[in-house]
């Protein structure tokens, strides 16, 4: 559904960051993650000022939440709340679409329109 639905709404940087914030929380069980951004630039090959705008831009699309900021001399990095696709108002109803199988026929941030056969 990341693919299929949130992508749509995603640049390309923004999925990027996204698919390694969603490693980071649920490829542990998490819906959060601990991440600095030494980290995010390397796993994403974005310098520091594009991973700072990228994250803006995820949270100002209700994708992400950045909940804190930790510095302490074991562990630094901010706290990130990673949204999946249902949880995200504003695409309730491209989300209940694609769960009934309806095809997803339109691209949200491109000038061509993708046709994607869900059935």
């Amino acid at each position: 559904m990341i693919d299929d639905v949130l992508a749509l709404h995603q640049t390309s940087g923004e999925q990027t960051l996204y698919r390694h914030l969603c490693r980071l929380a649920y490829g542990f069980g998490n819906t959060h993650c601990l991440a600095g951004y030494d980290v995010l630039c390397k796993r994403c090959n974005m310098t520091r000022n594009t991973i700072r705008k990228t994250l803006a831009q995820l949270a100002e699309k209700g994708h992400i939440d950045i909940l804190e900021t930790v510095n302490t001399s074991s562990r630094r990095g901010t706290v990130y709340r990673v949204y999946l696709p249902d949880e995200i108002k504003g695409i309730e109803q491209e989300v209940e679409d694609y769960k009934a199988g309806a095809k997803i026929d339109t691209v949200a941030n491109s000038d061509t329109v993708a046709k994607i056969d869900i059935a």
